[in-house]
């Protein structure tokens, strides 16, 4: 898995890749540097919401990322399901 990289005050403006806000300058957020060949790699920016963080998934490159992406599926679709049960047993 890949690092993350917190930076406390940023020097120029960066977009962050979840939800393509612009951040400011002197502002916080998340990056990491992902290989996806031999010679070449890409940069992710995230700012500091909970909902544009990094999942595991989106950190490695190899076929874990792929098991990571079906149990945060699964992780996902529970959730919704058990607060639906609750409000119909209150009902």
């Amino acid at each position: 898995m890949a690092r993350q990289h917190l930076v406390k005050k940023s020097r120029k403006e960066v977009t962050c890749g979840s939800c393509r806000e612009q951040l400011p300058v002197a502002s916080e957020y998340r990056w990491v540097q992902i290989k996806t060949s031999k010679y070449s790699s890409r940069r992710m920016n995230r700012c500091m919401q909970f909902k544009c963080r990094f999942r595991p998934s989106q950190l490695t490159s190899s076929k874990r990322g792929e098991v990571y992406a079906i149990q945060e599926g699964y992780d996902t679709w529970k959730q919704p399901l058990a607060s639906r049960r609750l409000s119909l047993c209150a009902a």
